[in-house]
């Protein structure tokens, strides 16, 4: 872009030039126009813009090399007063302007030969002699439009400033702009990022530029009409940039809120959409495994329905009958938890009262004890011997306790022992269900909270559900703002820990 700018502007003054059109040579500007080799130097430098970018490097070199021979030729004239008929090379003979041509300023020559060396030595090359050269033209070229904007004539007694035209300021600046913009740096990427701040600067870093410097010539030219004075003109030029800065940063906050808003939207479907598919990928992997754990009692009644029906002894017969109204019970069971665990996923909430939790494990322990010594299991209770009072439902308790005593007396074989705790731990209340049973492997450890998981298929031989009550517990302690948790050493025995805060949470 930076290129083409600077081929439009020294091709429309070079076409004024030969076409003999005075308005072309300086755009119609009433400052000094564009002299005809200057206009051909930012020709070729916006071509070896060009040539840069599109890994032309040679031919960017070449050009770089004769804008530097210009430049060098006309400075040589300025500084020893001799021609070298260097400022009417493109301009014909028979020219009205052949006798008396525009000559390069001496800082319009400096300038393009500090382009041209850096052209020479590579654009796209990142260094500090190409910065430092780009730096100085901006800055003799932004001295010198300020000094065109403001009427500073005292600098234009200068020799290095005579004749200098603001198209060549302008021309050199958005050369240097463009250099820079091509360069890496951690400013530029924020700059041209897409981001919020990339925006914010792409819209205030030119209005900075440019805003002081149209309204400080507009009020020096209002002053120098008598139209105010300068005390007047000050206020209005500190009042006209508030305002516009103002007006462009509330447009650009505005910009920027609806695009946050945008994003916050599009990122809050997508977790919906993401919510969506894993709750259907639980709910088949859930309908899934309840249908092969009911298809599997369904076959064991039909087998036995199947024998009932041949065999003649009546004993015999009996425990036929006797073992289809257990796989039925069971049937009824695990249909019971799947409705269970249904509605617990569709709660938002239940309504927590402060209770004594003590007596709410004493009486689980007591419902699990009968069927405990049968199997040769103790069952004993180590509750906290002072006041544990926490914000809890009895009912949804006593189902969580129920699933995890159901597991450790499935789980723990004969002579073995289960003990329920009970701690205060500060902010609070601790319940622990722990066996001397079996355990679990570590890799298990991570699953066991999933709907229908079953880390060993020969656990649940006894006909059990198994893989339900576990996340019914997980569910039931999100209820409570709490939480459960599982160690367990193989060989050694499993501990279930429900987490109960005793103060309920602010919702």
């Amino acid at each position: 872009m930076a290129g083409f700018a600077a081929t439009l502007l020294g091709g429309i003054a070079l076409i004024g030039w030969y076409l003999d059109i005075p308005l072309l040579r300086s755009l119609g500007m009433q400052f000094s126009p564009l002299s005809p080799n200057a206009s051909a130097s930012f020709v070729l430098a916006g071509i070896a813009y060009w040539a840069t970018v599109n890994s032309r490097a040679p031919l960017a070199r070449g050009l770089g090399g004769i804008i530097s021979s210009i430049a060098l030729l006309t400075l040589i004239e300025n500084l020893f007063g001799v021609n070298l008929s260097i400022d009417t090379l493109l301009i014909p003979v028979n020219h009205p302007a052949y006798l008396h041509p525009d000559r390069m300023s001496v800082v319009t020559a400096l300038n393009m030969l500090l382009l041209g060396t850096v052209l020479v030595r590579g654009l796209g090359r990142a260094s500090r002699v190409n910065a430092t050269c780009m730096l100085l033209i901006l800055a003799s070229s932004w001295v010198g439009l300020l000094g065109l904007v403001y009427n500073v004539t005292s600098l234009y007694s200068l020799p290095i400033f005579q004749s200098f035209s603001i198209l060549s300021a302008f021309t050199f600046m958005v050369l240097v702009v463009g250099y820079f913009y091509s360069q890496p740096s951690p400013f530029l990427t924020v700059l041209r990022s897409k981001t919020s701040a990339g925006l914010t600067g792409r819209r205030l870093l030119p209005l900075a530029m440019i805003a002081p410097l149209t309204f400080g010539w507009l009020m020096s030219e209002l002053t120098r009409n008598g139209v105010v004075d300068t005390a007047m003109g000050v206020a209005v030029i500190v009042m006209l940039t508030s305002g516009l800065f103002v007006l462009v940063i509330n447009v650009t906050m505005r910009i920027q809120y609806d695009e946050e808003l945008l994003r916050q939207a599009a990122a809050h479907d997508a977790l919906e959409f993401a919510l969506h598919r894993e709750r259907n990928r639980l709910l088949n992997e859930f309908v899934t495994n309840t249908l092969h754990d009911l298809r599997t009692p369904l076959s064991s009644i039909g087998t036995s329905a199947y024998i009932a029906g041949r065999i003649e002894d009546a004993a015999k017969r009996g425990e036929r009958l006797e073992h289809i109204q257990t796989e039925v019970r069971q049937i009824g069971k695990l249909l019971d938890q799947f409705a269970e665990m249904v509605r617990l996923n569709q709660m938002e909430g239940v309504v927590l009262t402060p209770l004594a939790l003590n007596p709410i494990v004493v009486r689980a322990a007591a419902e699990y004890q009968v069927l405990a010594e049968r199997k040769g299991v103790r069952v004993v209770t180590e509750v906290f011997p002072g006041e544990l009072v926490a914000p809890v439902s009895d009912l949804l308790l006593q189902t969580a306790l129920i699933q995890v005593l159901n597991n450790a007396v499935r789980y723990t074989p004969s002579g073995g022992l289960i003990t329920l705790r009970t701690h205060c731990r500060e902010t609070h209340a601790l319940i622990e269900i722990a066996d001397t049973g079996e355990g679990i492997p570590a890799a298990a450890l991570q699953r066991v909270f999933d709907v229908q998981y079953k880390g060993n298929t020969a656990r649940t031989a006894d006909g059990s559900t198994g893989g339900i009550g576990l996340s019914m517990v997980k569910r039931i302690l999100e209820l409570h703002h709490g939480r459960v948790d599982i160690t367990s050493i193989v060989g050694q025995g499993t501990t279930v820990s429900l987490i109960i805060p005793i103060h309920t949470p602010p919702s």
